[in-house]
């Protein structure tokens, strides 16, 4: 098997720097890393389960055309790559509604759980930190966290006001599809006003493949080469806030147009996406309150799957709002916390013959409270949730209404002087979601027939985290133990009439 080594051209502010400690080494202490998917902004090692950040150098050099490839690497975490084009994260095995993947605390407003052929339309290149937060998260997030939330921290919206113009300039290439691709992120601003604006352009060939690979009969190949892989994507954002003493205020729109290849098939995805963005944060808002945070996205999001050149098939739109107030009080009997809102209006519809699933109106609405409190050597986090959420679909399907609850607790303790250990318990529901209550009909790229059952009941999962890290010194390491059990759990059953060996549906 000849293996194909990928290289990168990368001009941008990260480096690499390898050095040795002796005597004379200075000691500089890092600031922690702050979550922001976190309410109370904690930093990693103050969460009781397990969280992790790439961010600066180490998040540059890792960063990838999708979010899935670019978070493959760590630990705990796969992709379901579909080409070049489509990867999601997959963290302890769950996929799909059971990952919420966010940009600034909001959903990424797109289709990509309905299918693995689906684009997250999260461009990874420029981001200031990528957070993943394992294990049930839904108290914070929504019924489709149960396996825990990636959330891509972007500059659109400022929140700070630079001194100088902060300009960052990527330029990337790789010899295995021959990409191109160039990228750039400027913030500035005057008085109490901040601008950013950011841009890229990425272009690939048909990526090569091992000669093993492109001996076997189910590749389409064209030589050392996977046909219909190719990628040609434009991302360009502007936003902008006013920063004043007690906090700011911001908007921000952006556009994606995506077309990229469905390896396997003749087909091809095109995307075209624009998305608008509010983020404000206010300090002492009312009595009682330390802050106010507020956090809204519309996405008007649409793809059209051509069968070949000219030939436009199915159309697949989403219309969805999001929208999540928060606001944290000040210390009640030395308990911190905060008291939360979302709601959610998600409008889809495919159009053509293969739209295997109808057009659907999903509305939820959640509340939410988080609450902490720090003893000697011993810090206590609680929480709870409760969300309803109702699915209108067309076609004479059945109309769902889902109460949804759930609850979680966690305990760190200081064992010793940069040692921790901590230990969560949850409860956590999540609703069946759109293609699991609705499918009917043929799915080209998974190439199955597929049967939703509208019938199906809330999925439960009770979880546990043992935590053990290191969090001073040279070396920081981090383990975690972890156990999940289902109620209820859905899943895609495969039905083999025929017994060809090959799943002629599936539910």
């Amino acid at each position: 098997m000849i293996m194909r080594r990928i290289v990168y051209l990368a001009l941008s502010s990260a480096c690499l720097s390898i050095s040795m400690a002796d005597e004379s080494t200075e000691v500089i202490e890092l600031d922690p890393v702050t979550v922001t998917a976190s309410p109370l902004g904690q930093s990693t090692h103050e969460i009781a389960q397990p969280v992790s950040v790439l961010s600066g150098d180490e998040l540059r050099n890792k960063t990838a055309p999708t979010i899935g490839e670019t978070l493959s690497q760590e630990l705990g975490v796969s992709a379901n790559d579909f080409g070049q084009g489509a990867s999601r994260p997959v963290i302890r095995g769950q996929d799909a509604p059971r990952v919420r993947v966010l940009q600034n605390g909001i959903g990424s407003l797109d289709v990509s759980t309905l299918s693995p052929d689906h684009a997250v339309t999260i461009e990874p290149l420029g981001v200031q930190q990528i957070e993943i937060l394992r294990g049930p998260s839904s108290l914070l997030y929504g019924s489709g966290a149960i396996g825990g939330v990636v959330n891509v921290v972007t500059n659109r919206i400022p929140d700070y006001v630079p001194e100088n113009i902060e300009a960052e300039v990527d330029l990337r290439y790789n010899t295995v599809s021959d990409e191109r691709t160039a990228g750039f992120n400027l913030t500035g601003g005057a008085g109490p006003f901040a601008l950013h604006i950011e841009g890229s352009s990425r272009e690939t060939n048909d990526y090569e493949i091992p000669d093993d690979a492109a001996d076997n009969p189910n590749t389409i190949t064209d030589g050392d080469t996977l046909v219909n892989s190719a990628v040609d994507t434009d991302n360009f954002a502007v936003g902008g806030s006013f920063v004043g003493e007690q906090g700011f205020a911001g908007v921000s729109v952006g556009r994606l147009l995506s077309e990229y290849g469905i390896p396997g098939e003749e087909a091809f995805i095109d995307a075209d996406q624009t998305r608008f963005d509010f983020k404000s944060e206010l300090l002492q808002p009312l009595p009682g309150f330390d802050r106010l945070k507020a956090d809204f996205g519309y996405n008007d999001y649409e793809h059209t799957e051509f069968e070949g050149p000219g030939e436009p098939g199915t159309v697949f739109k989403n219309d969805e709002f999001e929208g999540r107030i928060e606001l944290t009080h000040n210390p009640i009997a030395d308990w911190e916390g905060t008291v939360g809102l979302q709601y959610r209006d998600r409008d889809f519809e495919a159009i053509g013959e293969e739209a295997f699933v109808p057009q659907t109106d999903l509305r939820s609405v959640g509340v939410f409270l988080v609450e902490e409190r720090r003893f000697d050597r011993l810090t206590l986090q609680l929480g709870t949730r409760f969300e309803h959420q109702e699915t209108d679909a067309t076609a004479g399907n059945r109309n769902r209404n889902h109460d949804l609850f759930s609850f979680s607790g966690g305990v760190i303790y200081d064992i010793a002087e940069g040692y921790t250990l901590g230990v969560s318990a949850s409860r956590s529901q999540r609703a069946p979601d759109i293609q699991e209550l609705y499918s009917g009909g043929p799915h080209l790229a998974t190439r199955t027939f597929e049967l939703g059952d509208n019938g199906l009941d809330d999925e439960t999962a009770h979880s546990i985290d043992l935590t053990l890290r290191k969090t001073e010194g040279r070396l920081g390491w981090q383990l975690n133990l972890f156990a999940n059990f289902f109620d209820d759990f859905i899943f895609q059953e495969s039905v083999d009439n025929d017994g060809d060996g090959v799943a002629d549906r599936v539910n």
